[in-house]
């Protein structure tokens, strides 16, 4: 470009824009495009390099789309994320090496659930906000969200080390289960606790079940399937409830629902994400605003005057992380 372009373009206002604008755009496509490669396993399989014809033969790509997957495989290599060589394609950045190792799924997913499900809150929420048509819950992955909501357990593991003691007999109730890991720490935290998982989604539940197994924690872990609202169970010493408050339409009467549960002296812990700066925390609020089922995200102390208001005593509210986003609240039964 020549200088006297250069200048015209600075004069005009638009140069400026423009380079941010490419900016955000690079950072769109990357994340597109590991999201992508995430969900379809191509991350993981590139971590051992593979030549294109082997890839076609593995994904099953007709002849006249191959190009169109070159293409693909083209783009990853302008963003710097694989590399081409006498091997084949393979992982050539930091962040796809580590985000394909197993150990870092949590963190692969929040991608997944960014670039795909949230994507598409952001860019359909103002036509359907104007035809009046919230999303279903149905057109959520809940598989995806499942696996990005434990980006955050070791914070969900601190707020759980509150409430459950290292030793003495504990039983807990887990609401809204997920995948068992936060009661897998429960239990390794006090060898003397039993506990019960309830999920509302029977596939989620046989997946808690089949982690619990696994775990060697069948002994001690019951997973049942059912909706709080309507689960009849025995008497809990802890009750926890996960990430998932927005859920519930009516929270004071689940709620107390939950305390009918609870032994006298015993405890509820919620945790969940709200306020803060964080854009992340923006868009859970923006799916909970305008899903079928679920609602914006209660602060901490909307969460807290809930609890008073459902019986609750010596209500305590924990911040997580400094700026709050991430908190926990403690209601006594």
């Amino acid at each position: 470009m020549r200088p006297d372009t250069i200048a015209r373009l600075a004069r005009s206002g638009k140069m400026w824009p423009m380079v941010a604008v490419m900016r955000i755009i690079r950072g769109s496509y990357r994340a597109a495009f590991l999201g992508t490669a995430l969900g379809e396993g191509l991350l993981q399989r590139l971590a051992t390099p593979a030549t294109f014809e082997v890839l076609v033969k593995e994904l099953g790509i007709p002849p006249h789309t191959r190009e169109g997957l070159r293409a693909w495989l083209a783009l990853g290599i302008r963003l710097g994320d694989l590399g081409l060589d006498e091997r084949g394609y393979r992982l050539r950045s930091r962040l796809a090496r580590r985000l394909a190792r197993p150990g870092n799924d949590p963190i692969a997913a929040l991608l997944e659930q960014v670039s795909v499900i949230d994507h598409r809150y952001i860019t359909q929420i103002p036509a359907r906000a104007r035809a009046g048509k919230l999303f279903a819950m149905a057109e959520t992955d809940d598989s995806v969200v499942i696996r990005a909501s434990r980006a955050g357990e070791e914070l969900i593991h601190e707020a759980i080390d509150l409430v459950v003691p290292p030793r003495g007999r504990l039983r807990l109730l887990e609401v809204g289960c997920g995948t068992g890991t936060h009661i897998r720490h429960a239990a390794q935290r006090n060898p003397d606790l039993t506990a019960v998982g309830l999920d509302i989604d029977p596939a989620a539940a046989d997946v808690a079940r089949a982690n619990i197994e696994r775990w060697g924690l069948s002994d001690r872990v019951t997973i049942d399937t059912g909706d709080i609202r309507t689960w009849t169970g025995q008497g809990a010493d802890v009750a926890t409830l996960h990430q998932n408050i927005y859920y519930f339409r009516d929270r004071v009467a689940a709620l107390a629902r939950i305390r009918t549960m609870l032994r006298p002296g015993g405890a509820l812990l919620v945790t969940s994400m709200a306020g803060g700066r964080s854009a992340g925390v923006a868009s859970l609020n923006l799916w909970g605003a305008m899903t079928e089922g679920a609602t914006p995200l209660p602060s901490a102390s909307q969460v807290a005057a809930d609890l008073d208001m459902a019986g609750y005593e010596r209500v305590e509210t924990v911040k997580l992380v400094p700026d709050g986003s991430f908190y926990a609240v403690i209601g006594r039964g």
